[in-house]
């Protein structure tokens, strides 16, 4: 498994990407910052 830049993405980027992988926390985690 790859690993993802949380950093590197725009909120709405993170958003979309967290919408499509709602069990993902680190996404979450780093959408909510």
């Amino acid at each position: 498994m790859s690993q993802i830049n949380y950093d590197a993405m725009s909120n709405a980027e993170l958003k979309q990407y967290f919408l499509k992988h709602r069990g993902n926390q680190a996404a979450f985690q780093a959408y909510a910052r």
